[in-house]
Parts: structure tokens; C-alpha cells; sequence
């Protein structure tokens, strides 16, 4: 049985540690001990400068969670069983095959590297990882950056081993992104630990992550007074957009008669919305002489969507059909595929946690639900294709513990589309960044080549632009993408955000988004 050393620099620490603590303990796999460390700082270092804790007391009032995960537990409550509890000045020998670091603040030295046979494991927050003495999250939402990053790392005398790295979109508080960062980070942190209990060793992971490494000063009381201006600036003005003029966000979707390769964005046609409507997520396919594009449709009353038709004629005009497939849940991003002469479509049903599979039976407008390609399982944005002689599946999926489906690209093969026995990538997620992990479309060239269009999370704006990337390398253990082309939100006036684009027998559809009111 391992045994591993849990750094601590205080005798409290933070809950999201203390949950992942408490799990491995009680699987019981492997024998914690606690160790306080001694070199910490005299100046304690925190998370919390006054403006910071003020925030998280008035978001603690409308979330109940927010209250209970963000306050700090005592070492002592897991160490009653353990009572082994000594400091890093301690000169008995321990036998400690690991130590991990519950402190991204922790100054890991030679002294507590040698404490144990396979040395240190440490987690650090923030993009910059050579300076840890600022709040988590602080500077990120401070400029206003559209993501913030984590990386776990595997020290020894002889090296400094990255190995996993992820990124995820920023929210509009200090407060609200760290307790995403830390429930993203955590299932990576549990599954790293688990696997080394397991096999005694670490596997490294490919990431598209990169930290910078330019150094952060301090936060000083002027920076803490200046995010905390520019943050009730911020609620302020999303309270006047939506109280006094009235306007949400609201996407639309717009079309051309071109291939996607030659589309000239500003020169699409765009699809009304409906009153208290809003259209978004567009697939179009082109059968039996008709062109329809199926979108989603989203009722503003109910807070629902279901999935609508729109058909687009030769002379450019259009027609707003009806819905093809509603059910008691959201459903979105009705993806289509065809395999054997029969056209299938894959909505997004998260809010059913389901991969559900749609057969036409009469196109465009009659639909049936076919069978579920997966259960028990929340996902987004889900797409089906062929490529190099197996059916793929790609979906974006959250870690357990939190429900943000914006970075995490995971990959799925099966022999064909129809299987119920979908095997996972080797290397899943595959893409662990918010700035290309969402799915936006799927595109196809000459030669059967792919392209994937991919959402960009921004500060405060979902979906806030898309790029498009060739894949190059897809099988069982490998996944590589190439960015070719990124599209931002100027091709028509007032233009917010841009997140989706797909392409078929020279149509090509695109959604984007505005602030407007409901009923213009």
C-alpha cells in the first residue's frame, strides 16, 4: 500500500482539497499522512483580500454552495484515524513514497523532495506557474482574460515532469472562477492520485496548454479597490442593458448560397426570429430537391428549446416551417449525419443526460426517436461522422463534479454510427481548453478531409467567436487538429458573439448573436 505524505502549510485547508483527501481515504488503497510544513512564509498567503471576501459573503447569499465550498476544514478531521502528523524539519525517517501539495503557495526545495521515494505532486492555479502568491483567479478577471489554467506536476531531484494541463473559461467574479477552476481541476487531481496508487507511476498527457511566463506582481490595495469598482461596473451594466433597455442575448442565424471555403459571412442572409424566439445552432440538408436548415429553437417563456425547420429556396427567400422534434427537455445543436441512405440527427440533451439518435422518416418534417447511443451521461454539442474507415464521436463533456461544458473535447469510436458500444480515446478529453475545446460544426473538403469549427469562451460572453481546424491525425490513441481560419463577430452591425457554422452541397449556415429586446 502507498504511502502518501499530504503538504500542508496550515492545519486548515480548503474544501475542494479536503474532498479529494477524504475520497482517497476512504476507498482505502492507500495510507495518508499529514505533514505541516514548516518553511512556509511567516506572512501567510491567501486567497482573500478584503474586497474578495466581501464579494464571496454577497454571492454566498444567493448560492449555498458557494458558502460551504469556499470555507476552510481542519486537518484533524481526517487525521483522527491517521495520527501520524509530523513536520518537514523532522529528521525520522518516514517511508513516504509520495508527497502532495495541498498549497500551490508551498516552495518546494531539495529537503521535502527527499521526503519521499517518488517525490512531490503539486497542483498550480493560474496561467502564470512562476508566480503563486497571488489570489487564484485575481489578475485573470482583473484584465479580463477569457480563461484561466491549472497544471499538475510531478517533481523529483532529476526532473519536473508536466502532467496534465487544462484551461477553462473565465467567469465574471474572482470568486464564482475559482470554485469553477477548482471543481474542474479536481477530478484530474483524484484520477492523477488514483492512477499512481494503482500502477506506482504517472502518465503523462499530450495538451494544447501552454503557461506564460511573465511574472505577476502582488495584488496591493489599489488593485483591489480597482477590481472591485470594475466589478459592480460590470453588474451595473448588464442590470441596465436588461432592466432599463430591455434587451437580452439573443442569437440568429443567417445563410448563404456557397461553400463554406468561399463564404463571405457579411453577405449572408439572415433568418428572422420569432417573437420571444431566438434561432441558433443551424444544420443544413439539402434532400429530394428541398434545402432545410434545422436550428434551435428557443422559447424565452417557457426557457426551453426544441428543434425547427427552416426551409431556403433557389431564389434566396425562405420559409419558417414548424418544430421537427420537441420534448419535455432542452434540446439543441441538432446535428445530421446520413448512413445508409437514411438521415439521422443527434440533438444535444444534456438536460436528459443522453446521447439520443433521431431516424427521418420523412424529410424534412417527420422525425422519431431511433434508440439512446449513450446513457447516464451529460454531454454537449454531440457530432457523428466517418473517417479513416471508423464512425467517431465527438462531444463535449464536463468533470463530475461541475456542469460547464465549454473546454473538454472527448472522442468516442465504434465500427458504426449505430452502435451501443462506443469505445473511449486513449487520451480523453483530448482538448482540455476553453479558447477551441466546444464543438461549433463540422465542415468537410476535397479527399474526405474534416474540419472541426470550434467555439471561443471570452470574459462575459459565451460562444464569443469560432475558429475552424483541419484534423490531421485521428485513431484510437492519437488526436491532432490544425487551426486554419478564425471568425469574429464583425461581419453584420452590433454584433456580440459568433459560436457555430456548418456546410452542405453549397449552402452554408452560421448563427450569431446581439443584445436585443424580444419583440422588435
Amino acid at each position: 500500500m502507498k504511502k502518501i505524505g499530504i503538504l500542508c502549510n496550515t492545519t486548515t485547508i480548503e474544501p475542494f482539497w479536503y474532498k479529494i483527501l477524504s475520497t482517497l481515504k476512504r476507498e482505502g488503497n492507500c495510507e495518508l499522512v499529514f505533514i505541516l510544513n514548516e518553511k512556509k512564509e511567516k506572512k501567510k498567503c491567501t486567497d482573500e483580500t478584503v474586497i474578495l471576501k466581501i464579494e464571496r459573503k454577497i454571492l454566498s447569499l444567493f448560492s449555498k454552495d458557494i458558502k460551504e465550498e469556499l470555507k476552510d476544514r481542519e486537518i484533524s478531521d481526517l487525521a483522527k484515524s491517521n495520527p501520524l502528523f509530523f513536520q518537514t524539519q523532522d529528521k525520522k525517517e518516514k517511508s513516504l513514497d509520495l508527497i502532495f501539495c495541498t498549497s500551490s503557495y508551498c516552495d518546494i526545495d531539495e529537503k521535502i523532495v527527499a521526503l519521499a521515494k517518488d517525490g512531490v505532486l503539486r497542483v498550480l492555479f493560474n496561467k502564470n506557474r512562476h508566480t503563486q502568491n497571488y489570489p487564484v483567479a485575481f489578475w485573470e478577471i482583473y484584465d479580463k482574460e477569457s480563461s484561466i489554467g491549472f497544471c499538475i506536476e510531478h517533481i523529483t531531484k532529476n526532473s519536473n515532469d508536466l502532467l496534465f494541463k487544462g484551461e477553462i473559461a473565465t467567469l465574471r467574479t474572482v470568486t464564482q472562477t475559482k470554485r469553477r477552476l477548482l471543481k474542474e481541476s479536481s477530478a484530474y487531481i483524484l484520477r492523477t492520485l488514483r492512477e499512481y496508487v494503482k500502477i506506482g507511476k504517472f502518465k503523462k498527457r499530450k495538451s494544447h496548454y501552454v503557461f506564460c511566463t511573465t511574472p505577476r506582481r502582488k495584488v496591493g490595495i489599489c488593485d483591489s479597490l480597482i477590481y472591485g469598482i470594475k466589478s459592480v461596473s460590470l453588474f451595473a451594466k448588464i442590470a441596465f442593458v436588461r432592466i432599463i433597455l430591455r434587451k437580452y442575448t439573443r442569437f440568429s442565424v443567417a445563410f448563404l448560397k456557397t461553400n463554406w471555403q468561399e463564404a463571405k459571412l457579411f453577405e449572408g442572409i439572415e433568418i428572422k426570429n420569432p417573437p420571444y424566439h431566438f434561432y441558433a445552432d443551424p444544420f443544413i440538408w439539402s434532400k429530394n430537391q428541398r434545402s432545410v436548415c434545422f436550428v434551435e429553437d428557443f422559447d424565452y417563456i417557457s426557457n426551453t428549446a426544441s428543434i425547427s425547420a427552416v426551409e431556403i429556396f433557389e431564389d434566396n427567400s425562405y420559409k419558417i416551417l414548424s418544430t421537427v422534434i420537441k420534448e419535455p427537455f432542452h434540446l439543441s445543436f441538432p446535428y445530421l449525419f446520413e448512413y445508409e441512405d437514411t438521415l439521422y440527427m443527434v440533438p444535444e440533451s444534456t438536460a436528459d443526460n443522453s446521447v439520443r439518435l433521431y431516424k427521418c422518416i420523412e424529410f424534412p418534417m417527420k422525425w422519431e426517436f431511433e434508440k439512446y447511443l449513450m446513457k447516464e451521461i451529460k454531454t454537449a454539442d454531440t457530432m457523428i461522422f466517418e473517417f479513416n474507415d471508423r464512425w467517431w464521436l465527438f462531444t463535449n463533456m464536463s468533470t463530475p463534479s461541475n456542469d460547464d461544458q465549454a473546454a473538454q473535447l472527448f472522442i468516442f469510436y465504434a465500427d458504426n454510427p449505430l452502435s451501443d458500444e462506443w469505445i473511449a480515446h486513449e487520451n480523453n478529453p483530448v482538448v482540455f481548453n476553453s479558447n477551441f475545446g466546444r464543438n461549433a460544426g463540422i465542415l468537410f473538403g476535397e479527399d474526405k478531409t474534416v474540419f472541426r469549427v470550434r467555439q471561443k469562451q471570452e470574459f462575459n460572453v459565451y460562444g464569443a467567436r469560432f475558429s475552424i481546424a483541419k484534423i490531421t491525425n485521428l485513431s484510437p490513441t492519437e488526436y491532432e487538429e490544425v487551426t486554419i481560419n478564425s471568425i469574429k463577430p464583425d461581419f453584420f452591425p452590433k454584433l456580440k458573439a459568433t459560436h457555430h457554422m456548418h456546410s452542405h452541397k453549397n449552402i452554408t449556415v452560421y448563427d450569431f448573436m446581439r443584445h436585443e429586446k424580444l419583440n422588435p
